[in-house]
């Protein structure tokens, strides 16, 4: 009765969505103007119905696995919603769910190999997206993950043995980005990239970040903040050396903390990237200087946006070190810049 209900009202605000995209195919831009409060609201209202929705057609698909072709199809718009959304965690959930009851779908092995590709299975999205590109059903951005997965498997087997000894020692510094969607905790690879992060810290602890923009959100790739003009040209008036030269530099998975620059090398200053998937065209030439421990659902709800966009952009409200070693945090700078 729940799912029943809940689908309704789901169709009908799909269908109300429908009525109003068709008026403003042919209507003037005075009345699309009128239009779009009332196409927002209808975006509004799904939203809120989203969670309940998804919990009930979970329910509904584990008590009667592919019986219904209804709910079997709503579980791939739902898998579908989070692996588009980098809801990632939320993805693997549901494409376990629909893996383990053999569900036949042709679309499932795309999504799953996925979801899978960016949780750092690499194995499962290897079997899952070679079946996608079997059956001609692989998206163009699940080719790429297919033709880079072993280059990624093989740096991600490097980067975990370098975590696996970074855990043991626990001295790592730690900075909390507390944003207008929740709370992120980066730990800062130090010994890697030193300059990055002297720089980063000593930035964070002048209070340079407070206030600042996520200007450019890119769905399935990152989140960039750390320009003080918040159109992205934006810096702390320096510019830093790069360390993608240094032996064993790190590389781009998901949850990244990596730093944004021009083409020119040595061109960073204060703008940052956090990663949403594995990517490994970035490897070597952007500067990997730490990741997230804490908040990758939090980077999921981050609004995504481009930097000269009229959407309102999500903030660091504050930026705080949480942790760092006995010894000063100060930038090296290269030269004078914006």
């Amino acid at each position: 009765d729940d799912f029943a209900d809940l689908i309704g009202q789901w169709l009908a605000i799909d269908e109300q969505m429908d009525v109003i995209t068709q008026q403003a195919r042919s209507a003037t831009l005075r009345d699309q103007e009128v239009l779009r409060p009332k196409y927002l609201q209808l975006v509004s209202r799904a939203h809120e119905l989203l969670p309940s929705l998804r919990m009930a057609t979970l329910r509904e698909y584990r008590d009667r696995p592919n019986q219904n072709p209804e709910v079997t199809m709503l579980m791939l718009g739902i898998l579908a919603h989070h692996v588009r959304s980098d809801q990632i965690e939320e993805a693997m959930q549901v494409a376990s769910m629909l893996l383990d009851a053999e569900c036949d779908h042709i679309a499932l092995p795309n999504l799953a190999g996925r979801a899978a590709y960016c949780a750092h299975d690499f194995d499962s999205a290897e079997l899952l997206l070679t079946r996608a590109k079997e059956l001609n059903a692989i998206e163009k951005v699940a080719e790429d993950y297919l033709r880079d997965v072993d280059v990624v498997r093989s740096r991600w087997n490097v980067e975990l043995q370098i975590r696996q000894r970074e855990e043991r020692d626990d001295n790592l510094p730690r900075v909390l980005l507390e944003t207008t969607k929740g709370n992120i905790t980066l730990e800062l690879f130090e010994n890697e990239a030193p300059q990055t992060v002297g720089n980063f810290v000593h930035l964070v602890d002048s209070g340079f970040y407070n206030g600042l923009t996520f200007h450019r959100v890119v769905a399935n790739f990152m989140g960039q903040s750390g320009c003080p003009k918040g159109d992205g040209y934006g810096g702390p008036g320096y510019s830093i050396l790069d360390e993608v030269g240094r032996v064993g530099h790190r590389n781009h998975f998901s949850g990244s903390l990596s730093m944004a620059k021009t083409k020119d090398p040595n061109s960073a200053g204060s703008q940052f990237f956090i990663t949403f998937r594995p990517v490994p065209e970035l490897d070597g030439k952007h500067t990997v200087f730490g990741r997230v421990i804490d908040g990758m659902p939090v980077l999921a709800e981050l609004q995504r946006r481009e930097a000269n966009s009229r959407i309102e952009p999500d903030r660091i409200l504050r930026a705080e070190v949480l942790r760092k070693q006995d010894h000063p945090y100060v930038p090296t700078k290269t030269r004078q810049g914006s």
